[in-house]
């Protein structure tokens, strides 16, 4: 059984939880007025080992059979120690080998235990030897030592498990119960500043805090307390819920935010940079791991009622998340705009007049074509279909990067007195995509809107009796080339 133990599916901070998780229940079931203080230490050197040291309440003598017994559930199993395999396993999983030196207030004695996978499974022990050394009887700590670490965590893994045992343990940091530190760094946390803003819809209106305040039953039996809110600004880390049980985090911390699609949609949504929260959730089972909750079930009506709760009428978080743009409400959108109107202005002043001759010819209804040679194998498409006044719309809408430079995008129509089809490409090679329009997903999604928006602008004309509308696309083609894609 110990060997299966080394291959359980832990991350590395989850197995340090593990530790941590029995010094907490320890420091709050001594019932204490200190400050539990626990410090983890890597040592990659040619021993590598870990050690975490704590001063809780320390393992009493009589309590050893069960604490070093797998699988042994503890008298109170309602703590955050209680399946009875937290320390075992997470020791077996970074070593063959590891000791435990601890001490509980009122013992003289300060006890050591020291295990070793090999020498159990080979010598099929049963028992181990306890030694003993002196202390002072206010003496109360637990030391534990692992040895020849096979998962010893370097380099951005040691950053990680900072960052993640930081929000694990968030609560009890914020409340001063609890100092944690790891290799000496006194771990610190946080929350993002709230947006204080009127809604998307009015921006007239007076602005408020986008916090909501949570607390409703599900299922049966369970219940969620908590908060959700919008941060200011957005970010692209750390963001989503953190889903909390009996006040350490289970699942959502650090850049691991719980971002069910339902709520947050796909990929990089305006959600996704902006909503966190935390959430308590009752009457829940957790893995073995301490890194997932047992649904049974419950989830889905859980982020049903989630989402009626936090995108209300009064206070529709989801919507102001997806609908607010900070650029449009705030001191800084004057400068912006300024700065954009001044560098439009001076491309204009330096480019438009030697660009006019070649703008005029290619304005010519006879240069100008009705549809534009596309490339075959674009990068990305979407295609949408549907029908109006018994005539099939289709549209296409698609990336190349195997474009010529003259445009930076290409339509292609085609009109029957049964359909209509219309191909858009944004040219991913243009000088002006590539100046303006890569640095972000948002200004990408703003040219290739407006790409289709001047397509169906062009169809449309045609059926309303325009001639030669493909003049103005061309003319338009011509200027963003010539004129705007410089400074």
């Amino acid at each position: 059984m110990l060997r299966v133990l080394s291959h359980l599916n832990y991350k590395a901070w989850f197995a340090l939880a593990e530790f941590v998780d029995n010094a907490v229940q320890s420091h709050i079931e001594a019932r204490t007025q200190n400050i539990l203080e626990i410090d983890i230490d890597f040592d990659s050197g040619r021993d590598s080992q870990i050690v975490v040291r704590d001063n809780a309440a320390g393992i009493r003598r009589r309590d050893f059979p069960r604490a070093f017994k797998p699988a042994s559930a503890p008298p109170n199993p309602s703590g955050l120690s209680e399946f009875g395999m937290g320390m075992k396993s997470a020791a077996y999983w970074f070593a063959d080998r590891w000791e435990v030196v601890t001490s509980s207030a009122g013992d003289e004695r300060a006890y050591s235990v020291e295990f070793d996978v090999d020498e159990i499974t080979r010598d099929d022990l049963e028992t181990v030897r306890v030694n003993t050394s002196p202390t002072e009887a206010s003496s109360h700590f637990t030391e534990v030592r692992l040895k020849s670490v096979r998962h010893m965590p370097v380099g951005r893994t040691i950053g990680k498990i900072k960052e993640h045992l930081r929000d694990i343990y968030r609560e009890f940091i914020d409340s001063g119960s609890l100092v944690l530190r790891v290799n000496g760094q006194k771990l610190e946390h946080r929350y993002p500043d709230l947006l204080v803003a009127p809604i998307f819809s009015d921006l007239s209106a007076s602005p408020q805090t986008w916090k909501i305040e949570i607390d409703f039953e599900f299922a049966e039996g369970k219940r969620a307390t908590g908060f959700v809110a919008l941060r200011d600004p957005g970010s692209t880390k750390n963001t989503g819920l953190s889903l909390f049980r009996r006040g350490r985090i289970i699942q959502g911390s650090a850049d691991e935010g719980y971002k069910p699609q339902s709520l947050f949609g796909g990929g990089n949504s305006y959600e996704s940079q902006r909503v966190f929260g935390d959430i308590h959730l009752h009457g829940f089972g957790v893995s073995h791991t301490k890194d997932g909750f047992q649904w049974d079930g419950a989830e889905e009506e859980f982020l049903e009622r989630l989402k009626d709760v936090i995108d209300g009428p009064a206070l529709p978080l989801l919507k102001q998340a997806r609908g607010f743009r900070k650029f449009e409400y705030g001191r800084t959108s004057r400068r912006h705009v300024q700065e954009a109107i001044t560098r439009t202005g001076d491309a204009v002043q330096n480019n438009l007049e030697s660009a006019l001759p070649g703008i005029i010819d290619s304005a010519s209804p006879a240069a100008a074509p009705v549809s534009d040679e596309l490339d075959s194998s674009p990068i990305i498409s979407k295609n949408i279909e549907f029908r109006h006044e018994g005539v099939r719309w289709e549209v296409d809408i698609g990336s190349s990067a195997a474009m010529g430079p003259d445009s930076w995008y290409s339509r292609s129509i085609e009109r029957t007195q049964e359909s209509i089809q219309i191909s858009v490409q944004l040219n991913m090679s243009h000088p002006f995509i590539i100046r303006f329009c890569q640095r972000d997903a948002e200004s990408l999604e703003a040219v290739t809107r407006l790409a289709v928006s001047l397509a169906v602008g062009e169809v449309t004309s045609r059926l309303a009796g325009v001639t030669d509308a493909q003049a103005v696309v061309a003319a338009v083609n011509s200027v963003v080339s010539r004129v705007l894609s410089g400074e």
